[in-house]
C-alpha cells in the first residue's frame, strides 16, 4: 500500500519518477517540540533554499503553544506523535 504524507506524497509513484529521470523533490521535515517563538522563521527560512522543498513536514512531538498552529499558516504540513 502506498505511503500517503500530507496528501500527495506517494511512494510508488516518487520511484517510478525517479526511475523515469524525472525532477527530484526536495521534502524537508522539521521535528518540534513549543517552538512557537522560532518556527515562523525557521520556515520562512526554509522557503531560501536552493532548491527549494515542495513540501514542508513539521512533526509536532506534541506542543502545547501555537508550534502547529503558525507552522500550518507558513504553509507546512503538520503531523502529531
Amino acid at each position: 500500500r502506498p505511503i500517503q504524507i500530507c496528501g500527495w506524497f506517494n511512494a510508488q509513484q516518487a520511484q517510478l519518477e525517479a526511475a523515469q529521470g524525472s525532477e527530484k523533490r526536495v521534502v524537508v521535515v522539521v521535528p518540534t517540540y513549543m517552538e512557537a517563538q522560532t518556527i515562523q522563521q525557521t520556515l520562512r527560512s526554509l522557503k531560501l533554499l536552493q532548491p527549494s522543498p515542495q513540501q514542508v513536514i513539521v512533526a509536532d512531538a506534541g506542543s502545547a503553544d501555537k508550534t502547529a498552529e503558525l507552522a500550518r499558516k507558513e504553509g507546512a504540513c503538520v503531523l502529531h506523535w
